[in-house]
């Protein structure tokens, strides 16, 4: 199998997971034609999707790494198959343990953490936090004082987002015409959510039904737009995929190395910015 047939299976395999959950593809900016082919196909199996995952794992020790294939990307490709191996089997019903379930999808084996650890964090909590009631009671007061009022949230995030735009771009080049979108949403599960567009363009969207605070919102916005995934987006758009021609980094699957990657960048996004 050559590194061009290689990448176009992977790309059309996720796509397939996003038949039997919507949403497992995060965001898809490769060649339409691939997402027509695959809506135009028979509903799939899951079980059939973790052999499709197989046997593209089986093929890939003889790709030849030639024209840009390298060991590197090969090992990427590698670990995002026996994600989809995993999830098909998930999905087609298996039991897989929580461990081994999380080290397919995201490339680490988990251990519990040290409670002695979290014992520290909340006598450091205790000591900052002003009152004398119950530790959760005194840090629920400090939130709900904290909250930023509805018809002020927009500007706020506008303002936020302006200012780390301007300090991420001096530091990471951006194309000049990346572009974000906000638009205040309800009724969701999630407290904000990154759409990218492709084109260096996204769209966050930010839940209004969870008390924002102001405390929070600077780290919400650096996580879904500067530097965070917006700016992962545009980096890895200009980068690998136009200059590289790093095909299989126009898909982003969630329950992968990629998608554990990305949100810990995120998470880490105001931290890196300032």
């Amino acid at each position: 199998m050559e590194p061009a047939a290689l990448i176009r299976e992977y790309l059309m395999l996720g796509l397939r997971f996003d038949r039997i959950e919507e949403g497992y593809v995060d965001s898809f900016t490769g060649d339409p034609a691939l997402r027509r082919a695959v809506a135009g196909e028979a509903p799939p199996e899951p079980a059939d999707l973790a052999r499709q995952a197989r046997r593209l794992l089986d093929a890939l020790p003889g790709v030849p790494r030639d024209g840009g294939f390298t060991d590197l990307r090969a090992a990427y490709v590698e670990a995002h198959l026996r994600a989809l191996d995993c999830a098909g089997r998930k999905f087609a019903g298996q039991d897989v343990g929580f461990v081994d379930e999380v080290r397919a999808y995201f490339d680490v084996t988990i251990a519990k953490g040290d409670e002695d650890r979290y014992r520290e964090a909340h006598r450091r909590l205790e000591a900052v936090l002003p009152g004398t009631g119950a530790l959760p009671e005194r840090m629920e007061t400090d939130r709900v004082a904290d909250e930023i009022p509805p018809e002020r949230l927009a500007e706020c995030i506008e303002a936020f987002s302006s200012a780390l735009r301007d300090r991420v771009r001096a530091e990471y080049p951006l194309p000049d015409r990346e572009t974000v979108v906000y638009e205040i949403v309800t009724d969701k599960p999630w407290s904000g959510f990154n759409y990218y567009r492709g084109d260096y363009t996204s769209t966050v969207a930010v839940n209004a039904d969870l008390k924002q605070q102001m405390s929070n919102l600077p780290r919400l916005v650096a996580h879904e737009s500067y530097p965070g995934h917006h700016t992962e987006h545009c980096r890895k758009e200009a980068g690998l995929v136009e200059r590289q021609n790093q095909l299989e980094q126009t898909i982003f699957l969630v329950n992968t190395p990629q998608c554990l990657m990305a949100e810990g960048l995120a998470d880490l996004a105001l931290y890196a910015a300032v």
